[in-house]
């Protein structure tokens, strides 16, 4: 009985699925996979072939279950255990560890980041034994670290830590997958020491060795951005590349070629099929002494392996090798290879080696791809056969038919993870694919081949491949430049995933049907259960959206959600029409990581949020303007209010620019500007009390934080303040001018500074309920202790984004009910 691979492959990744979610006793699980086994061996003896299939899915489904229990929770391991007691230290308190760093450094955006494997620590009593894994990163070094260098440096030791917000990216779950439960950051040359070089393994160390040899060339040989392009091509250091060169190639749907996969190990066996084939064919003696096939596919199977050794083996990298290994090793054998088995094959064994791969996203999109491929594929040959006295038209048609299968098998991961459609993919795709495959890898890849042994024909290799360059960048450029190129939305539930590929692979079943019936009638009679298992299908799917989207902003309720956007401020208001207003985007000093596009908008996403109506700046702080530039960029947003005060920071000018670019109109608002119904809700402007000049150099001192926006929203008998960052002596001027600061609801002033909330400030306000925005463990201490006893005497339930994560203001108009990320006790019993 022959049994596709696929039956056995998607119950074991399955299996490794929930079992990295569910625990379960080992023990139960060897009973299980035993009792499969005897129930095979029984199907064998009455030679039941469904049996015997039934028992082997359910055997391979535990199999992937206790497979997934090994990566479920890494914390476990004694090693971690004794790292993480490290991190439980009270204050700031550092550790000083030592170890060899076990995989290629990862530099980017001006940092290193390191995973270490700790030998040994240090303290005031000597050096000792420790094991762990710590994920280090490293800025302001002298230091050029490669692989297997050891060192010594000083920090504090922390667990990985999410932004938690619904709908967030899992930080934490994405590191444990990779073994790290412990990361820690050194910005002081003083706190890291390069002990001595030429450590871990001899072989790794070695191909490390040559990487670096063919990233010096390559550096020889042209300058940013085809510098950083060739390493992201030949080398897979995509992280290289300037995050605006990435994120042109993601709206033009052709980021994939930036990781070593299918392409690169594709291209590199071609060539180096075609060179072997063409030494024999050249010389006749050859041909008699050996199978010209076998042969070239043993050549072509040697380099290939020796390419992806360069190439850093990445899971994209492992994926395409073993694809092409496997036919390789099928032609030596002759050997017809299933391309199905090959594909289910090859996760097999990736997946036995690693089980978290099945949670890498390029694994996942590759797998999608190549099986959407190889599905569509073969149902085409017979339309690609009336076009064999044209080869171009049929090239071309191929082409079109791969691409356009790749890009819908890839479609809903695409928006699944990323929040986004190209809309040119098809174009970018058949015009970069190949100039970057035929023009570009070629060159590049017998350059690095031949790094090692003619450094300067390398460097000549690389300048001819760096050529084509030129005209690939500007076709990312022009397409990306295009207003409909690309399109942001919501992440689809899995439940719509899943929907998706149900539907799919039921109208490849209709298609069959239909090609395989003596007449079109007679097909469609015999189709209608399938087609009626379509539609139910897709409309389970469709409907499971529109209710995610019906309900991702409740009617007749008036919501303030503050964010947990770190040491920083974002609250995004819902009114009971539906309305939305987000008030400022959070900001780090490090500009490097992009709040807006991290951490608001997947917000933002998870609440279908596709259109804002108002975007309010309350001053141009990084800490409050951060994260807008992006929300302007990739949302629809009908207005922009700001106090007008300017700012001579990036951010800022980014913010102008949005504005300026999409026509969105730019409201100034001061205390006398008029108020506003917005869904029935009364939007009062409370501060600043003079109109903004307008103006970039501001005197000496000028205080961003006393001309912030300060807003008041009243509906029904309830009232919401949010206040910037006034500081005290703005709070007095308030409370002077007699303004209706009465309030239920009120966002704290400043994150919990001790120079804000004054006391006759919370009497004046009496405010029933109030938020802190700030990050967890900041270096300012917010919100000061004496802040939240202030809060605490004038009566006020106090909930902090630094303890509950996001906190969710909700009333009807007349009660007030408060939600949280995290269970929602008030910073009071949580302090």
């Amino acid at each position: 009985m022959k049994i596709p691979l696929a039956a056995l492959c998607v119950p074991f990744m399955a299996g490794i699925a929930l079992g990295s979610r569910l625990p379960l006793p080992e023990t139960l699980g060897l009973v299980q996979v035993l009792a499969a086994c005897v129930a095979i061996l029984a199907a064998l003896r009455r030679g039941n072939h469904r049996i015997i299939l039934v028992c082997l899915v359910f055997a391979w489904f535990f199999t992937g279950f206790l497979a997934g229990q090994g990566i479920r929770n890494p914390e476990e391991k004694p090693d971690t255990k004794t790292l993480l007691l490290l991190t439980e230290q009270g204050g700031n308190k550092k550790s000083t560890l030592e170890g060899y760093i076990a995989a290629p450094p990862h530099v980017m955006d001006g940092k290193t980041r390191v995973i270490l494997s700790v030998t040994a620590r240090v303290d005031e009593d000597g050096r000792h034994p420790q094991r762990g894994t710590v994920l280090l990163t490293v800025r302001n070094s002298p230091e050029d670290f490669a692989y297997g260098d050891y060192l010594r440096f000083t920090a504090r030791l922390k667990k990985p830590e999410n932004f938690r917000n619904p709908g967030g990216f899992d930080y934490q779950r994405y590191l444990s997958l990779r073994g790290m439960s412990i990361v820690a950051s050194v910005s002081r040359a003083t706190d890291i020491v390069l002990l001595r070089r030429g450590g871990g393994n001899p072989v790794k160390a070695a191909i490390e060795h040559i990487r670096g040899d063919v990233r010096t060339l390559i550096a020889r040989a042209t300058g940013p951005p085809a510098r950083e392009l060739l390493g992201a091509l030949i080398l897979g250091e995509k992280e290289r590349i300037p995050p605006a060169l990435r994120e042109g190639f993601n709206r033009t749907g052709v980021a994939h070629i930036l990781a070593i996969s299918g392409l690169h190990i594709g291209m590199a066996a071609f060539f180096a099929f075609v060179l072997i084939r063409l030494i024999m064919t050249s010389w006749s003696p050859l041909l008699l002494k050996a199978n010209l096939l076998k042969v070239c596919a043993c050549g072509s199977l040697l380099f290939v392996l020796n390419y992806a050794f360069i190439a850093g083996f990445s899971i994209s990298t492992v994926r395409a090798t073993l694809m092409i290994s496997l036919l390789a090793v099928s032609l030596l054998f002759s050997r017809t290879a299933t391309p199905l088995n090959t594909l289910s094959l090859t996760a097999l064994a990736v997946l036995t080696l690693s089980p978290a791969a099945l949670f890498d996203v390029s694994f996942q999109l590759s797998f999608a791809a190549v099986a959407a491929i190889l599905l569509v594929m073969p149902r085409a040959l017979p339309a690609f056969r009336r076009l064999d006295n044209r080869r171009f038209l049929k090239a071309v048609v191929v082409s079109l038919v791969v691409t356009t299968t790749s890009t819908i098998g890839t479609a809903p991961l695409i928006v699944l993870y990323f929040n986004r459609l190209s809309l040119v993919t098809l174009l970018s795709n058949a015009l970069v694919v190949p100039l970057v495959g035929f023009a570009v890898l070629p060159p590049g890849i017998a350059a690095a081949f031949l790094a090692p042994f003619l450094p300067w024909l390398s460097v000549a290799l690389f300048k001819a491949a760096s050529l084509f360059l030129t005209p690939l960048l500007w076709i990312i450029r022009f397409l990306e430049g295009l207003p409909w190129s690309s399109m942001d939305l919501p992440s689809p539930g899995i439940p719509a995933v899943v929907c998706f590929y149900a539907v799919l692979l039921l109208v490849l079943k209709l298609f069959d049907a239909v090609r395989a019936g003596p007449s079109w009638r007679s097909a469609g009679r015999q189709s209608l259960p399938t087609m009626a298992a379509m539609i139910t299908i897709a409309a389970i799917g469709l409907g499971h959206e529109l209710h995610l989207v019906r309900t991702g902003i409740p009617s007749n309720r008036l919501e303030m959600t503050c964010l947990d956007v770190g040491q920083g401020d974002s609250a995004l208001v819902t009114f009971p029409d539906k309305t939305v207003m987000l008030v400022d985007g959070g900001g780090f000093f490090d500009s490097t990581f992009d709040v807006g596009k991290n951490v608001v908008a997947p917000y933002l996403h998870h609440r279908r949020i596709r259109t804002i109506d108002v975007v309010v700046l309350t001053h141009p702080d990084h800490d409050h303007i951060g994260g807008l530039p992006y929300i302007l960029e990739a949302f629809r947003v009908r207005e922009v209010w700001s106090n007008g005060d300017e700012a001579d920071s990036e951010s800022y000018r980014r913010f102008s620019r949005a504005i300026e670019k999409k026509g969105i109109q730019h409201r100034v608002l001061w205390s006398g500007s008029p108020d506003r119904l917005m869904g029935g809700a009364l939007i009062s402007v409370i501060n600043p009390r003079e109109k903004s000049r307008k103006r970039i150099d501001f005197p000496a001192g000028y205080d961003y934080n006393r001309y912030s926006l300060v807003l008041k929203i009243t509906w029904g008998a309830v009232s919401f303040l949010l206040t910037g960052d006034i500081t005290g002596e703005q709070e007095i001027f308030l409370i002077k001018d007699g303004a209706g600061l009465k309030s239920t609801v009120m966002q704290v002033p400043h994150h919990g500074s001790a120079l804000s909330s004054r006391a006759d400030f919370l009497e004046t306000l009496g405010a029933d309920i109030a938020v802190v925005s700030a990050g967890r463990d900041n270096i300012f201490g917010f919100p000061r202790p004496e802040v939240i006893e202030r809060y605490r005497e004038a009566g006020t339930t106090l909930y902090r984004t630094d303890l509950n994560g996001a906190v969710t203001v909700g009333t009807d108009g007349d009660v007030v009910d408060v939600s949280c990320f995290i269970p929602c006790a008030p910073a009071a019993d949580l302090d």
